[in-house]
């Protein structure tokens, strides 16, 4: 009778031992599936924005504070939430510099200035995620996203002044209305 619980004994050895092996082994297998996950933080993302009509460029090429705003971002195009973070600071006074340096002229109106203003805040709302302990990749490229956006309206801005510009300069309306009479 001894001998039986000796035999069990062994059987139950051995197939402890096999189990145990042979979950190791689908450890080894299920580490090389998983991916490698990137940092999201170095994962680069692509930017764009409208841009200034070529013809209404002349218009506006005493405005050098522009064109450094303008460069600087034409960097950014290609960026990562990391870079974005750390130059997020130039930014904002390159973009205080083009607000106070708006030259005199079609551009000085309130609606002009409400496109720069919106553009100088969301400037500003990256310079705070700057400051947060917590920084998320996706809150950083959601608010290029929007910089960039937002610059768009600027230049879209511009180009319907220099449009509405060139209608009434190609349009004599006291021509037309004396023509009423």
């Amino acid at each position: 009778m001894t001998t039986i619980p000796k035999i069990l004994r062994k059987y139950c050895c051995f197939v402890f031992v096999i189990l145990l092996f042979s979950n190791c082994k689908n450890d080894a297998q299920k580490k090389q599936l998983l991916p490698i996950e990137k940092d999201a933080m170095t994962t680069s993302a692509t930017y764009t924005y409208k841009k200034i009509l070529p013809s209404y460029l002349k218009e506006i090429e005493a405005w050098e504070e522009y064109f450094t705003l303008k460069d600087f971002l034409d960097q950014w195009k290609e960026s990562t939430p990391k870079e974005a973070l750390d130059n997020a600071l130039e930014l904002k006074s390159l973009t205080k510099n083009a607000k106070d340096s708006i030259p005199e002229g079609p551009l000085k109106t309130p609606a002009f200035r409400a496109r720069i203003n919106v553009f100088q805040n969301e400037v500003l709302k990256l310079v705070d995620l700057t400051d947060l302990n917590a920084k998320s990749a996706y809150t950083t490229k959601q608010q290029m996203t929007t910089i960039f956006k937002t610059f768009s309206n600027v230049n879209l801005k511009i180009n319907a002044i220099f449009d509405k510009q060139n209608i009434n300069n190609t349009v004599k309306i006291d021509s037309v209305f004396k023509k009423m009479r």
